[in-house]
């Protein structure tokens, strides 16, 4: 109970911790941060709520950008949950998060494959097996990095779409590295989201290839398009600690 009051007071400063009663839409649509340690269990901030992470193992937090940080095997592990349309603005989003890549998903048949950072019906974030970001929004917005996102090491990706004006940009490090036009404004529902995988399963030799395979942290999606500079100064952060990616033991137990 401590640990959890102390938690509260460290973000109050950022947005209400959700109480009991009915959520609104705030300037944050959904947070995970995945320092609530809760086997296997994510908490997500602004509703206040756990989703399981699905895996052939205990969940595996490590070290993060701030506090720990879940560890992606690429294959059997993930977050589902069921999406609250009713706290997702349909005109102005930012998705960001601090990723480090293991290895790129693999490519079936020649074909290219998506390890969704976060995946729904309406976006789509994630690695190619090419090692490209690729982000796609069903309101009419699609675009793949030109550059290959580096492995072994920290990144701070965003994207932001202002339907209004029409634009989607997607950043790297604080730097725009590609943007395209957006048509429609969102159209959430209650659907399921997973964190980690895409939303279809690809099967290859028996093994699911659309995962992500690496460290996600700080999964955040505002309700407001995020200026440059305010994307540059989140990414200005410096990680006290390199990303371990080595296979941890407990994958090996029994």
């Amino acid at each position: 109970a401590n640990l959890e009051q102390f938690t509260r007071n460290c973000i109050g400063y950022l947005y209400p911790w959700p109480s009991n009663e009915a959520v609104e839409m705030g300037e944050v649509a959904m947070h995970f941060s995945f320092d609530k340690n809760e086997d296997n269990w994510a908490y997500e901030l602004i509703e206040g709520k756990n989703h399981p992470i699905i895996s052939n193992w205990p969940a595996e937090r490590v070290r993060g950008v701030h506090g720990d940080g879940l560890r992606i095997d690429g294959y059997t592990t993930y977050i589902e949950g069921q999406l609250n349309a009713s706290l997702f603005s349909k005109d102005n989003i930012t998705f960001a998060a601090w990723i480090a890549i293991e290895t790129f998903p693999t490519g079936q048949d020649g074909g290219i494959q998506l390890g969704s950072i976060f995946s729904n019906n309406e976006l789509d974030v994630a690695i190619n097996s090419q090692g490209r970001i690729f982000v796609n929004i069903e309101n009419g917005g699609q675009i793949t990095s030109a550059q290959v996102m580096e492995s072994d090491e920290w990144i701070h990706m965003a994207v932001t779409v202002d339907v209004a004006n029409g634009m989607l940009i997607l950043y790297k490090n604080g730097q725009a590295i590609g943007s395209t036009h957006v048509s429609d404004r969102f159209s959430w529902a209650n659907r399921n989201f997973w964190i980690g995988k895409y939303r279809t399963d690809v099967l290859y030799a028996g093994f699911n290839i659309n995962h992500f395979n690496g460290i996600i942290d700080e999964v955040v999606i505002h309700n407001k398009t995020l200026s440059a500079a305010q994307i540059a100064q989140d990414a200005a952060f410096k990680p006290t600690y390199s990303p371990d990616l080595t296979i941890p033991a407990s994958r090996f137990a029994n």
